[in-house]
């Protein structure tokens, strides 16, 4: 059996060598340690490492440095904090292996959302980790990423590294500050190349459908942003002597924006047409308790639900300015609307594609002859990859192992814009997109995020079990 300290909670890591150890004694050390990566994982939520504007850095500098230290507890000593030119810096370490071996890049991100406590219904404090009675931890971050950190930390614990410092594998570990943000970390990647190269990575921050169900992905949809301007008077008139002749801008809005939809409100933009997801369906019953959707409240789009949610695209409004408030609002014709729409979008088009195809619609289908402004805020491409043969047997074999059902495969609606990056420089790579912030109850980005302990722990088992299968060959 594997060593572990009289308080049960880690295991003897700095000199100890698992990585051939049987894999049954893996899964419990890493039970072992449990108590250990909760702790790690509360000490993290309570640094509220915002990168948005308008949020002091300070914490998020802090919780860098926290992460370092940690890094450093489970003996990997050159851990860095580097500044690379963004708001909050990368979190950095090399572990060496052996000339041949294979090089794996492990990855997740510190940085978080905002969580107003009000706005959101929060009902605990989101930087004080706190356990409910249905068992799950709740904060801001618990599942999105910082427990990615705290999982590839806890895998590193288990293996352990030589009295060298070395591993059978080349290691590489990159904990992002500004993945909810514009990040400084793609164009660092661009021009650093061989940083960041590696043959297999590991990207903790995704989940499966359901708890105790394990998943993992191939593809992730672009998205790109855009602000719209729409004018059509010089400024607000009586609606009952210039209404019905006189275009309102918000009216010549809503005109424009409906002609982006079609049948059942799915988006219809000329250039992005979607496809059938031809693996997995997303169960109803599942997706409508996810969702929360009301009382009577269908589905929108068309085709299956996974097509809709990973392969067909979706545009929203995610902003409505220059617009009298209901308690200030008069009869007046409106002059000028300004929005912020974003389009998520599938693989097979780049985020250039999708930025000129949707502002040529947008141009065509704006009544009146209004005039429209069109500024450019976030593009980046989607992200997909066909897994090797090899890296699915050991993938297989780690998470059915570790969660004790098939593994799922799926693709994701949500985007990180480094995989485009990341593949860029390494074409041929496999990528290990899974994590442990599900998608029946962890609420990321909202009120109430929250982490299934269990979940925690079968994930990391899961990377445990993976790791040590790519060292054995």
């Amino acid at each position: 059996m594997l060593f572990r300290d009289s308080e049960n909670e880690r295991l003897s890591n700095m000199s100890t060598d698992n990585w051939n150890a049987d894999p049954a004694d893996l899964i419990e050390a890493v039970r072992a340690q449990s108590p250990r990566t909760i702790k790690e994982l509360r000490t993290l939520v309570g640094y509220p490492s915002l990168a948005f504007d308008g949020y002091d850095q300070k914490p998020g500098i802090d919780c860098a440095e926290e992460v370092q230290r940690m890094l450093q507890d489970a003996g990997v000593k050159n851990a860095e904090v580097r500044d690379i030119g963004g708001k909050l810096p990368l979190v950095w370490a090399e572990i060496p292996g052996p000339a041949g071996a294979p090089t794996v890049l492990l990855y997740a991100h510190y940085d978080i959302q905002p969580a107003p406590v009000a706005e959101q219904g929060w009902e605990t404090d989101p930087f004080q980790m706190t356990q409910k009675a249905d068992g799950r931890w709740y904060g801001r971050g618990a599942a999105d990423d910082k427990n990615g950190i705290v999982s590839h930390l806890a895998a590193l614990r288990t293996l352990g590294l030589r009295e060298d410092g070395t591993a059978p594998l080349t290691i590489k570990i990159c904990f992002e500050g500004e993945e909810e943000w514009v990040s400084a970390l793609d164009p660092y990647v661009a021009t650093n190349p061989e940083m960041f190269k590696a043959d297999i990575y590991l990207v903790s921050d995704d989940g499966g459908m359901e708890v105790g169900k394990p998943t993992i992905g191939t593809a992730m949809r672009g998205t790109v942003a855009l602000t719209v301007t729409v004018r059509t008077i010089k400024q607000a008139l009586h609606s009952g002597l210039f209404g019905g002749a006189t275009p309102d801008a918000l009216v010549a809005f809503l005109l424009m924006m409906s002609s982006c939809y079609g049948e059942n409100g799915s988006t219809q933009i000329p250039g992005l047409e979607g496809a059938e997801y031809p693996g997995i369906d997303y169960p109803a019953d599942l997706l409508r308790e996810q969702a929360s959707l009301l009382e009577g409240v269908d589905f929108a789009g068309v085709g299956s639900l996974s097509s809709r949610l990973w392969s067909h695209p979706s545009l929203s409004v995610i902003g409505l300015d220059k617009m009298p408030s209901i308690q200030g609002s008069s009869n007046i014709v409106i002059p000028e609307v300004s929005a912020a729409l974003s389009l998520r979008f599938q693989p097979g088009f780049t985020g250039r594609q999708a930025l000129d195809a949707l502002e040529a619609h947008l141009k065509a289908h704006v009544p009146f002859g209004a005039q429209l402004e069109i500024v450019e805020t976030h593009e980046s491409s989607p992200f997909s990859f066909a897994p090797s043969e090899c890296f699915l047997t050991a993938a297989r074999h780690a998470f059915e192992l570790a969660f004790g059902h098939p593994l799922q495969i799926k693709a994701s609606g949500g985007s990180i814009p480094l995989m485009t990056e990341l593949q860029k420089i390494a074409p041929d790579a496999d990528f290990l997109i899974f994590g442990s912030a599900d998608a029946q109850f962890s609420k990321i980005h909202g009120g109430n995020e929250s982490v299934d302990p269990a979940e925690l722990e079968r994930t990391t088992v899961a990377e445990t079990l993976f790791l040590q299968k790519l060292a054995q060959g």
